[in-house]
């Protein structure tokens, strides 16, 4: 299970990476934005697929269970905040992306403890 405590530390920089890109306001971070999305992404597939898998069945399926059920809100919840907020609108409203970013994050965060704290 080192290759998925390994995953989650690494969804823990690609977290870091929002939060330095919401803390900016210069015209290069829309594009880190887009980036850091393509990012995540691929790092949500990646853990996917560490955990499914997983040889031996190692994982307890209760834990599998909440993981499935973890990821899935996860994902949701930022293509919801994507389809919501293309990049392009970031200078439209910004106390309205803020309480939107500031929730998905709230969800990635808890979903990386989670994850961290079951497989490491």
């Amino acid at each position: 299970m080192g290759a998925i405590a390994q995953q989650f530390s690494l969804l823990r920089e690609t977290y870091q990476r929002f939060i330095d890109i919401g803390q900016r306001d210069d015209a290069a971070r829309k594009h880190d934005l887009l980036a850091a999305r393509r990012i995540l992404s691929q790092r949500l597939l990646d853990l996917e697929t560490l955990v499914k898998d997983e040889p031996g069945g190692t994982i307890d399926p209760v834990i599998a269970r909440d993981f499935g059920k973890r990821l899935a809100h996860l994902r949701s919840r930022v293509a919801f905040h994507q389809a919501s907020w293309p990049a392009v609108r970031l200078d439209e409203d910004p106390k309205a992306y803020s309480e939107s970013a500031t929730e998905v994050i709230q969800v990635f965060r808890e979903f990386i403890d989670w994850g961290l704290s079951h497989f490491s």
